[in-house]
């Protein structure tokens, strides 16, 4: 199911923790959230975030939503640089698949993770090298 940006849904715990101005929800110039989360009773999400050596890091912390499947398309941002992210969620203890489509000049390595429930995977967003 595709939700564009502005049809996310905010789940309870990600509304708590804006309220309390939490520095990872902070949302970059593009108005790109660094953080998407989903899921009714234990939430699962992605954050991406700034790396010492490389542009950044994305993390996924997979953990069992108890919901539908869902296949879900969202854009991610942190200091100025925005990537699209695709989620494949399983039912059930089927391990989830994230995507990151960097931008011109950016790869992903590697560009897709199969995540276990009850784990975390980990994207390198880095320059492309060209010649």
């Amino acid at each position: 199911m595709f939700l564009p940006p502005f049809a996310r849904r905010v789940t309870p715990v990600a509304s708590a923790l804006l309220a309390l101005g939490a520095p990872a929800w902070a949302e970059s110039p593009d108005r790109a959230p660094s953080v998407q989360s989903w899921g009714e009773t234990t939430p699962a999400f992605v954050r991406l975030e700034p790396a010492e050596d490389h542009p950044a890091d994305l993390y996924f912390v997979n953990e069992l939503t108890l919901g539908n499947p869902l296949q879900m398309f969202f854009a991610l941002s942190v200091n100025g640089l925005r990537v699209d992210v695709e989620v494949s969620n399983g039912v059930g203890d089927v391990p989830d698949v994230v995507t990151v489509h960097p931008p011109m000049g950016y790869v992903a390595v590697p560009e897709s993770i199969e995540v276990d429930e009850g784990s975390t995977g980990r994207i390198a967003i880095l320059y492309a090298l060209v010649s």
